[in-house]
């Protein structure tokens, strides 16, 4: 039940904390009340330009449940955490999870441009001539080589990256913020001057007194005589390094920095500042403070490493923590803290800007695209000038030559060639065809399949002469190329009309050969005879093996059984090869023609 109090109060505070957006140059101010009761006035402003997170006020900062806290929905903006003097405490979880979660989102976050002034948790002194070139602090002399923001030059006895030499004057007796002044004791932002002990630890008026929560008064109360806020320390995220808490925060809540794995250095300025468990690992983690303060106490305790700081004043004695490489677009960060005292220095270091690298054209050609002129950084691979992709062009193709005529029985090609590549292709040429073939006739595929098959060529190269008398022959002929055109053994011919050099010869000499025919007389075989429809059936039925039809019967009132080719003409109308020219008239006299005979053949063959 006291846990479930605990997590509704949280919520109801939550809920009470106003965020509000406010106009600023160019960027959004969130802002919001984080003070542990209305008597506390700790607030925070996050400048989402510059991310710096900035905890002003007086008093105790609220506590949270881990991740409640309302600047951690903003952990990726988050840059840096400033807290000022006058904050008495850091709350339970303020920062829970926040370095890992920035991380996660962000790795690159800490090292966004902020100006030294600003990421300087030590303020360095003021010159006392502010155009001094010389002044090693003056962020305003880029091109000084004494300008600690150069860090091209490691050996420079007055750059602030020396680890011997200070960020700030330690000789201006006139600068009041001197911090290594000693004999000016109203100086409030002397951080190697400790507070002075308190005369009654245990007087409840005593505003660093740990032991007295219920202290109404206000503990950083200026007219208490405490000292008054100065420029406020400064938090660093994801890569949260180094945490230096003014004297003016007494007490760090339970688990404030739980999660921030890369916090190796803690700076305790109060000497009564109150622990709660978990900080971070031990093997990592050092604590700096003064001797015989809880630091040092919680530091023994608790396994940590203890550093005492030097109650004297001291010039500091920087040494380089950490460091994040700038790129071209995003500042480095270098970390120093003094050995001395545990002060912290941030630096920036300007980004080092792109390396424009040319990528060449590609010239685009027929058939592989092209690419315009771009740039990109040689350093990062950003690109700079993207690339344009450009079309392939095609070829252009000239008008062609006919390399090989159509026929009937062939096609044609024709031969192109790319004007600008010299690439060639060649294209068919659609087969002629007969002009004296329609294609709705019912020889048309008849003719086509002869030609095709060697058959027969037609009378000429446009026309076949499907009307004209088919001769003996040509008939012997048709059959003979059908067959497969084999010579025949028969080497001398009875026929003294087919002459060794006719072409039809060996069509002829085939044809008695295989019993197919015997000419009209022993001596005859007239070939330019005309072929009737009956001798045509019946070379067919005897070039198929003179099978015996199994129809007895037929429709045809001009054949008889008597006649020569009656079985032929019943095996042709069995094979569908003809069904007469009438129902009841065979025709067997009359003279076939071309288109009739490739017909026959073609359907004795078995298409239709």
């Amino acid at each position: 039940m006291k846990r479930f109090n605990s997590f509704l109060l949280a919520l109801l505070m939550l809920f009470s904390m106003t965020v509000q957006f406010l106009p600023a140059a160019g960027a959004a101010t969130l802002q919001g009340k984080c003070g542990y009761s209305s008597s506390d006035t700790v607030a925070w402003t996050l400048d989402t330009e510059t991310g710096v997170l900035t905890f002003s006020g007086t008093g105790r900062m609220a506590n949270y449940q881990p991740g409640a806290a309302p600047w951690t929905v903003y952990h990726y903006l988050i840059t840096a955490v400033k807290i000022s003097q006058g904050v008495t405490s850091i709350g339970n979880n303020a920062f829970t999870y926040m370095d890992e979660s920035a991380s996660s989102t962000n790795p690159k976050m800490p090292t966004r441009g902020l100006p030294a002034s600003v990421l300087d948790d030590t303020p360095p002194a003021t010159p006392a001539n502010p155009a001094d070139p010389t002044n090693p602090t003056d962020p305003t002399n880029p091109t000084d080589p004494t300008n600690p923001t150069d860090t091209s030059n490691p050996t420079n006895p007055t750059d602030s990256t020396d680890p011997t030499t200070p960020p700030a004057s330690s000789t201006d007796p006139t600068n009041p913020t001197d911090p290594t002044n000693p004999t000016d004791p109203t100086n409030p932002t002397d951080p190697t001057t400790p507070p002075a002990s308190p005369t009654n630890p245990t007087d409840p008026t005593n505003p660093t007194d740990p032991t007295n929560p219920t202290d109404p008064t206000d503990p950083t109360d200026p007219g208490q005589g405490d000292p008054e806020p100065t420029e406020p320390e400064i938090l660093y995220y994801p890569k949260l390094l180094s945490v230096s808490l003014p004297d003016s925060v007494s007490q760090i809540g339970e688990n404030a920095f739980a999660g921030c794995s890369t916090l190796i250095s803690l700076t305790v300025k109060n000497r009564t500042c109150t622990f709660s468990a978990g900080l971070n690992d031990p093997a990592r983690l050092t604590i700096y403070g003064f001797s015989g303060s809880t630091a040092e106490t919680y530091a023994n305790e608790n396994g940590y490493a203890f550093v005492a700081l030097s109650d004297a004043s001291h010039e500091h004695n920087w040494v380089e923590s950490a460091r994040e490489e700038p790129n071209c677009t995003v500042n480095g960060v270098i970390f120093y803290f003094c050995a001395g005292c545990g002060s912290s220095q941030t630096m920036v270091v300007q980004p080092l800007g792109h390396e424009a690298t040319v990528d060449p054209a590609v010239e685009a050609t027929c058939v592989t695209a092209g690419k315009t002129e771009g740039k990109h950084c040689s350093r990062c691979g950003t690109v700079l000038k993207a690339q344009q992709d450009v079309p392939a062009l095609g070829h252009a193709w000239d008008e062609g030559t006919v390399t090989r005529e159509p026929s009937v029985t062939l096609e044609g090609e024709k031969l192109f060639t790319c004007t600008r590549c010299k690439t060639t292709k060649t294209e068919p040429i659609e087969r002629t065809w007969f002009e004296d073939v329609p294609w709705t006739s019912f020889y048309a595929k008849a003719v086509e399949w002869a030609v095709l098959n060697g058959i027969t060529t037609g009378t000429s190269a446009t026309r076949f002469s499907p009307k004209a008398t088919c001769t003996r022959g040509q008939v012997v002929t048709f059959l003979w190329r059908d067959a497969g055109a084999h010579d025949p053994t028969t080497t001398t011919c009875p026929f003294e009309d087919v002459k060794p050099t006719s072409f039809n010869y060996l069509a002829v000499l085939w044809a008695v050969e295989e019993g197919i025919t015997e000419g009209v007389s022993a001596t005859l075989f007239r070939p330019k005879g005309d072929c009737t429809r009956a001798h045509v059936v019946t070379f067919l039925w005897r070039v198929a093996g003179s099978p015996k039809p199994t129809v007895t019967t037929h429709p045809f009132d001009d054949v008889k059984p008597t006649a020569f080719y009656y079985n032929a003409m019943l095996w042709a109308v069995e094979k569908g090869i003809t069904d007469g020219v009438k129902p009841t008239k065979f025709a067997p006299t009359h003279v076939c023609t071309r288109g009739q005979v490739v017909t026959f053949l073609y359907r004795a063959k078995g298409y239709q």
